[in-house]
């Protein structure tokens, strides 16, 4: 089974489009896997929301066949908490973080599935057994449209983690904490203390996926990623290439239990 964890905090409108992306996934016409509605569940971690997400998902729930089962914590926590406890909540064998605003392309399950699942015959005949699987994402703004080139992870596969490490300024590169996680190794990377209760605890997760664990990546657009705060303005579209490219950088700046959670992942991962 795959368990899709949603953290939300009023974004009603656009939890609305995330959930029907799930429902337009293509496992069911596929022949990679054999994946059916019975074997997918969807956990929404409601962080006390106002705006009627609870009567949205209700509403979902009565007008589809998609497996949901809904969560309203009965005060704000914070994104942490609740990463956390739909962690703690999923039954799946595989495991994935969904962003609330953003959506997946139709594949996306059925392509990272197949690569890591054991019984893929190239990972047999190769002895490969990924623990997570991510794709390249698109980059979208308040308005739907693509301000910055796709983020590819291609250039981790040289130097891996130690590429990571190094580019961590990449603004992009913690979305790879919504990867295809197998669970029991999300789970033990948990019970290291490798989700630390700090700003930057996506960067810190992943890192301590890469120095510990194997990883497949699917080099095509499949997650879009949205960036609700951002209006693509030529001035910024500019800016972002510039970036993506390499010509302007910028130091990375992270408070010190940042850097602290980072040495204790290097020290408990290695």
């Amino acid at each position: 089974m795959i368990s899709i964890g949603i953290p939300t905090y009023n974004r009603a409108p656009y939890l609305e489009g995330c959930l029907w992306s799930i429902g337009e996934q293509s496992w069911l016409k596929s022949s990679l896997t054999s994946l059916d509605w019975g074997n997918i569940e969807i956990l929404i971690s409601d962080d006390c929301s106002s705006d009627g997400t609870e009567n949205l998902v209700k509403r979902i729930i009565g007008d589809s066949d998609l497996n949901i089962k809904y969560y309203r914590r009965p005060k704000n926590l914070g994104d942490i908490a609740n990463f956390l406890f739909l962690a703690e909540q999923a039954t799946g064998d595989y495991f994935m973080w969904l962003g609330d605003d953003d959506r997946l392309h139709p594949e996306f399950l059925d392509k990272l599935h197949y690569c890591i699942r054991p019984t893929n015959q190239h990972n047999i005949e190769n002895r490969l057994f990924p623990d997570f699987a991510f794709s390249d994402i698109v980059v979208l703004d308040k308005n739907n449209l693509e301000y910055r080139k796709p983020q590819s992870f291609q250039h981790f596969t040289e130097d891996c983690p130690g590429n990571y490490r190094s580019r961590m300024n990449w603004s992009c590169s913690a979305v790879m904490i919504q990867s295809l996680w197998r669970k029991p190794f999300l789970d033990n990377l948990i019970a290291k203390g490798c989700f630390p209760n700090c700003w930057g605890y996506d960067i810190v997760l992943v890192y301590a996926a890469l120095l510990s664990g194997t990883y497949a990546h699917v080099p095509e657009k499949l997650y879009y990623k949205a960036n609700l705060r951002t209006v693509a303005t030529p001035e910024l579209i500019e800016h972002y290439r510039q970036v993506d490219s390499g010509e302007i950088t910028a130091p990375f700046e992270a408070p010190q239990e940042f850097w602290d959670a980072i040495k204790h992942v290097e020290e408990v991962c290695r």
